[in-house]
């Protein structure tokens, strides 16, 4: 078991005015999400992994509770908390769209649990229903003091999109229940889509994450910032001294270390009751939820220190959204090539030290193995040696007895 590992589900309980939606809806669905799972653990379920509920107070008014848990709390979190999932706004408009925000790295676990849940109004499987689409997650919410300040990876799904209400004293019980969500079957369906991933999170023995998403990511804000780059600077001197290559290279390389991470996850052998894991399976796990960190700066983007992810955060010119390679795009906006340039050699120098980190993980087990079969045909070689200095040795000896 792994107590000491926590996944969170929490938001925010503060409202402007009346707040049905915003965070009524959401706060409905953590306490069912709560009744769900004592009823569960009832029935003799037993977590793997801690399991937190939050309720936060002053999030209009900038994420206050939120970040204030996180800043007393900050070295507990980074060693143990896997995963923040976000609720917020959890319906806020009549036959709505599932909206997904996530760090890559959640995206597989997310897709595994809308193929396991019923759209309430066509009855199909969410993911047939859904478009597929992933966020970035930007600002708004009380997940960006844990992704952006501490690197935990996190997610924030709704069912929704814009609504005229937003914030205003029409955003009431009476909108809900009459125009919105009558039967609150919506409220239901992403209740369902939350305990289930809560579930999955807690107690399945390898955590349900997938790297070479990350990955992927990668390559996609690579390949934007590469043409934000060439249009803002190609005319400058000092553009050559942006290593395209090598931060192709280093992509590449960390694409590699995350197939051969899923391989080796493949090839664990440990079953969803098993209280006890394998040394191996656990330092998989650790690897898995603590590759976001690796990518957490100590100094924090230039000009703002709290925002600490290098890959992703906050928009500087709309709060709501977010930059992918954030410090390499404050910079084009503000026409600095040289800070530019510094970002990105920080962020290619995170790549290459993030590779590291997975290898440590995930190499020794192939070094291993190719030390054995090396030993092994080390063995016959010798013995093949033997074999045939004896040969010869015997055939000596019977031409010497035959003189």
């Amino acid at each position: 078991m792994e107590q000491h590992k926590y996944i969170m589900i929490g938001n925010h309980r503060d409202s402007w005015i009346f707040g049905a939606v915003d965070p009524g809806s959401g706060s409905s669905v953590l306490l069912e999400t709560g009744r769900t799972l004592s009823v569960l653990l009832q029935n003799g379920w037993k977590p793997r992994r801690s399991i937190i509920l939050s309720s936060w107070d002053g999030e209009e008014q900038g994420m206050i509770g939120s970040t204030w848990d996180t800043e007393t709390l900050r070295q507990e979190y980074n060693e143990s908390l896997i995963v923040y999932l976000n609720v917020d706004m959890a319906v806020s408009r009549p036959n709505p769209s599932l909206l997904v925000a996530s760090s890559p790295i959640l995206r597989s676990a997310i897709r595994e649990a809308t193929s396991l849940i019923f759209d309430p109004n066509t009855n199909l499987p969410l993911s047939e229903v859904w478009s597929g689409n992933f966020s970035i997650l930007g600002s708004g919410s009380d997940y960006v003091a844990f992704l952006d300040n501490i690197g935990v990876s996190s997610a924030d799904l709704r069912f929704g999109g814009s609504y005229g209400q937003y914030h205003s004293r029409y955003d009431s019980f009476y909108l809900m229940k009459n125009l919105i969500d009558p039967n609150f079957t919506y409220h239901k369906t992403i209740t369902q889509l939350f305990t289930l991933l809560v579930y999955s999170l807690s107690t399945n023995p390898l955590l349900p994450f997938n790297e070479t998403d990350l990955a992927d990511e990668l390559q996609t804000s690579f390949d934007q910032i590469k043409d934000k780059l060439t249009v803002k600077f190609s005319s400058d001197n000092s553009f050559k001294q942006f290593d395209f290559d090598k931060m192709q290279k280093s992509i590449t390389n960390f694409l590699r270390s995350t197939k051969l991470m899923n391989d080796l996850i493949d090839k664990q052998k440990v079953t969803f009751d098993q209280t006890d894991l394998p040394q191996k399976t656990i330092e998989l796990n650790n690897a898995l939820y603590l590759t976001e960190r690796q990518f957490i700066t100590q100094e924090g983007l230039p000009g703002r220190p709290f925002y600490k992810h290098i890959l992703q955060s906050v928009a500087f010119l709309d709060g709501y959204n977010s930059d992918r390679f954030p410090g390499v795009i404050d910079a084009i906006n503000d026409g600095d090539i040289e800070r530019a340039i510094q970002q990105f050699n920080v962020i290619q120098s995170k790549i290459d030290s993030t590779t590291k980190f997975i290898d440590s993980v995930v190499k020794p087990k192939f070094y291993t193995e190719y030390i054995i079969l090396i030993v092994v045909f080390g063995l016959i070689f010798v013995a093949l040696i033997i074999v045939i200095i004896r040969h010869f040795y015997i055939k000596k000896r019977q031409s010497y007895a035959k003189f």
